[in-house]
């Protein structure tokens, strides 16, 4: 039998070695820290169409930078936008659907209650029999084919006779070339 720890560390070396920061949870960056409570003004402002570049000169100005302390990229700041975005959206989903409880070993579960009676109703005397009838078919505009390939054949045909048209006027020449005298005896 193969350790699994031992197959992951050859497949992304330095991985087994690496440790949780102490504390556990890392903390929000500043920029999500900012983003977060500015988040609905952020959703109106992209509503107006304010582009991300204005966004993240806003957050240059209101010197919110990156861990390293250089300006964000309007790419980042679209990132930590979507990021907070997509937390939000998790969390409201997860309040609206809360998961059900794990019900205990020694409760028995509730037997489900039968649907009841299938009513089923007959058909009605004679509706089996009777055909039923056809919408009328809507009436054509004057010059329209009776097909509905007619036009297409008919474009068809149009085209195979200018080729055949083209390659007799090829052929033809009405300057026949003139014969050598040695060709002719």
């Amino acid at each position: 039998m193969v350790d699994t720890k031992d197959e992951e560390a050859r497949r992304l070396p330095g991985l087994a070695e690496l440790q949780p920061e102490p504390g556990g949870k890392v903390e929000a960056s500043e920029a999500r820290l900012y983003i977060r409570a500015n988040f609905d003004e952020m959703t109106a402002a992209r509503d107006r169409r304010v582009t991300w570049q204005q966004i993240a000169e806003v957050m240059k100005r209101a010197g919110v930078v990156r861990q390293p302390g250089a300006p964000l990229d309007w790419r980042q700041v679209k990132a930590l936008y979507h990021a907070e975005k997509y937390a939000r959206d998790e969390a409201a989903k997860r309040a609206a659907n809360p998961k059900p409880s794990k019900q205990r070993k020694g409760r028995a579960r509730r037997p489900r209650e039968p649907l009841g009676p299938l009513l089923i109703t007959p058909e009605p005397e004679g509706a089996a029999t009777a055909p039923k009838p056809r919408p009328a078919p809507s009436p054509r505009p004057a010059g329209t084919p009776a097909s509905p390939y007619a036009e297409h054949d008919r474009q068809m045909a149009e085209k195979k006779r200018l080729q055949e048209e083209i390659e007799r006027a090829k052929q033809w020449n009405p300057y026949p070339a003139p014969q050598r005298k040695d060709e002719t005896e």
